[in-house]
């Protein structure tokens, strides 16, 4: 679905919704959706959000047991780094356990076991004789926007400079769903689904 398809639906229930109330409705949800599947581990439905440094991209560069935070970044997700002998899994840990694994020589990190840590601005790396890691991580979900044109002397919806709806159907499903909570309407899913079905049936 478009923003556009899911503004049609919200007005079935708010009629008289401004393009710029339904902007921010929509972001409103928007992040409380993606705090919602985060909190729930649901990564495939995050999967518009993951982001990888490496394969294909720029790995992660790390110098000196540091590197620097994506400034996008918003979770981890997995990290490894490519060897001669195949990937190697670079555990992130608290800074706790960081701490604990840095100051022990028995569990003290080692290629073959390398371990890292999220600091407040930067990543922490050990041991330091890694260069490069392939980083897959969330980025923060960002603000939509929901624009409009005049070009026949009346506001119509603007594809062009409208951000595309990240969310898979059923997550926009969740996603008008909070947006009609907002403002005190409650809807089920199948009630939801079932007009956004027959809103694709009209266009066809």
């Amino acid at each position: 679905m478009t923003l556009e398809d899911i503004r049609d639906i919200v007005s079935t229930y708010v009629p008289s919704m401004t393009a710029g109330q339904f902007e921010t409705l929509l972001n409103d949800a928007h992040n409380k959706l993606f705090l919602r599947l985060y909190a729930a581990q649901d990564f495939d439905s995050l999967r518009p959000f993951r982001k990888m440094k490496g394969e294909g991209t720029m790995p992660l560069r790390v110098s000196v047991g540091l590197a620097p935070i994506p400034s996008d970044y918003y979770a981890f997700v997995s990290a490894y780094m490519k060897t001669p002998a195949g990937n190697v899994m670079v555990d992130f840990l608290s800074d706790g356990e960081y701490d604990y694994r840095t100051t022990h020589k028995i569990e003290y990190p080692d290629m073959r076991h390398p371990i890292a840590c999220i600091k407040s601005n930067y990543i922490s790396v050990k041991p330091i004789g890694v260069r490069f890691i392939v980083f897959t991580y969330l980025t923060s979900p960002g603000k939509l926007t929901y624009a409009v044109k005049n070009t026949y002397g009346y506001a119509e919806f603007d594809p062009v400079s409208s951000s595309e709806n990240p969310w898979n159907e059923t997550s926009t499903v969740m996603l008008i769903q909070l947006m009609l909570e907002s403002v005190g309407v409650q809807a089920q899913q199948n009630e939801i689904k079932e007009k956004a079905s027959k809103a694709g049936a009209d266009k066809q």
